[in-house]
């Protein structure tokens, strides 16, 4: 049997796996790197509203003789040299580089600190210095000027986020760092849905994970559905169930929601959340899915679907359960209109095994076809009192076979929903 979970890998995005070891590794040496000779700073690129060739040219000069590694007398001349061109340029960036070089082969390290702090404050989008500076933030313990770098540098390098955040990480792990890390989180930057998913899919304690979570779950700190989702998920991953459906409640009694037993807004009326123990949706193919007023009576509201002859055996639509050991029912009203399968669409309730996440059929509603006005639908089955902590709820084709999934014309559902008996 197909893993339910495989049509659904866009519900969660989940770390692209692209930010590979090497780029973190390759992160990790820049990072660490600390600019002893000309060969180690980043040369930027010209600025193009700077035209003094005179400055340039000098520039290109220097930069030749000190690669030469010239005599102590000479550098102090160079540097002479050099601050007279800052004067005469101070936009020019080369011009610092160049004088943290010559400082540092000098030996005067201050002298060079105190330039490299000075070009750093100069722009967050200065990419290659800002991350090799991080590296003597980090010696001296300086966490909070860090992470706002880092905030910089992902929004200025976007395709640099994986392995940033990757960093990010692992620096959570320091418990002097943290404090920091939380501060900047409480301002809600863009980045910080991936770095939720980073951090629980990559922290090696997950005590780490969980505090830095809880202190962002109070109103001002704005979580968003798609980081309680990310939360959610997680705690399902690591068969922490019963905190998953906790954190579920108590996300919707913020919002003033009243969850029940079973299936959760049966009859939707609300927009999806889009996350576990909610309604969950995603494009397949040319399948039209909308809630929709049912014409006997607009105040209720139903699930429609529209096929148009494609071969897909789901439809883009499901919910995690959290549903005790026993006896339950499953009940709802369908409405059919031409509805062209070959052995009809069906719900299916899928257990979750908690030793190694397999999925297996618990319950099947009885298949729908061809054109049919409301009708009741009611299917009695049994949760297992063992390895089913979880479970999955969706609409799929009955038949499994490529022939079989190819389905046209509509279908509709309300009033879901799963109760003890």
């Amino acid at each position: 049997m197909d893993d339910p979970m495989t049509a659904a890998s866009a519900v969660r995005p989940r770390i692209a796996r692209w930010a590979s070891f090497a780029a973190a590794a390759a992160l990790l040496v820049i990072v660490s790197r600390q600019i002893v000779d000309l060969s180690s700073h980043p040369r930027p690129a010209p600025i193009a509203y700077w035209q003094d060739d005179s400055v340039v040219d000098a520039l290109d000069r220097l930069e030749k003789e000190v690669a030469t590694g010239p005599a102590p007398q000479r550098l102090q001349e160079i540097e002479g040299e050099l601050l007279g061109l800052f004067a005469r340029a101070p936009l020019e960036r080369r011009t610092i580089y160049l004088l943290i070089g010559v400082e540092r082969l000098r030996h005067e390290t201050a002298r060079a600190d105190e330039l490299e702090d000075l070009s750093s404050d100069l722009s967050l989008r200065d990419g290659p210095f800002q991350i090799a500076h991080l590296g003597r933030l980090l010696s001296q313990g300086k966490y909070a000027e860090v992470v706002r770098r880092i905030d910089g540098l992902v929004r200025a390098y976007p395709n640099a986020a994986p392995a940033l955040l990757t960093e990010l990480v692992t620096l959570t792990n320091s418990g002097d760092a943290r404090p920091s890390i939380i501060e900047k989180l409480r301002e809600n930057p863009p980045w910080r849905p991936t770095y939720m998913n980073y951090l629980g899919d990559l922290v090696p304690d997950r005590a780490v994970y969980f505090e830095v979570f809880r202190s962002l779950i109070e109103p001002q700190w704005r979580l968003t559905a798609a980081e309680y989702g990310g939360h959610l998920t997680h705690l399902i991953d690591w068969g922490r169930i019963g905190d998953a459906r906790d954190a579920w409640v108590t996300y919707n009694r913020r919002r003033n929601v009243e969850v029940p037993y079973g299936i959760f807004d049966g009859s939707f009326v609300r927009a999806p959340d889009d996350i576990p123990f909610g309604w969950q949706t995603w494009p397949v193919g040319s399948i039209t899915r909308a809630f929709v007023a049912r014409p006997a009576n607009p105040d209720e509201r139903a699930l429609s679907f529209r096929f148009f002859g494609e071969r897909t055996p789901v439809f883009g639509i499901q919910q995690v359960l959290a549903l005790d050991p026993g006896p339950h029912v499953f009940s709802g009203k369908v409405e059919s209109e031409d509805l062209r399968v070959a052995l009809g669409v069906v719900w299916r309730l899928y257990c979750r095994s908690t030793t190694n996440g397999n999925y297996s059929v618990s319950a099947v509603t009885p298949p729908v076809s061809g054109t049919h006005g409301w009708q009741e639908f009611r299917v009695e089955f049994d949760v297992p009192e063992k390895d089913c902590s979880s479970q999955l709820l969706r609409p799929e084709t009955n038949g499994r076979a490529a022939l079989d999934t190819e389905v046209a014309g509509q279908i509709s559902y309300t009033d879901l929903a799963i109760e003890r008996r």
